[in-house]
């Protein structure tokens, strides 16, 4: 809440497909209650890019309306 940097805990487990093209798209939005939530960016990415990354880490710019309106960091990790 009120945070111009927050940290998101929440995970998600995706099966990876080598050599299929797994499209991710985040969108990250403004919660002020629940009629108004502000759209601050979206990107996409492939799967394949975030586990491919320098160590499983990327730094992806949230564009709205073709606008850089920040850095969405994605950290990736294999689990059995």
């Amino acid at each position: 809440m009120n945070d111009l940097n927050p940290n998101f805990a929440k995970s998600f487990v995706v099966d990876y497909i080598f050599e299929t093209r797994q499209e991710l798209r985040f969108e990250v939005y403004d919660e002020d209650d629940k009629k108004n939530d502000d759209l601050i960016g979206i990107v996409d990415v492939t799967l394949g890019a975030l586990a491919g990354a320098k160590n499983q880490a990327s730094i992806l710019t949230l564009l709205n309306k073709g606008k850089d309106m920040g850095k969405l960091i994605v950290r990736c990790e294999k689990v059995e």
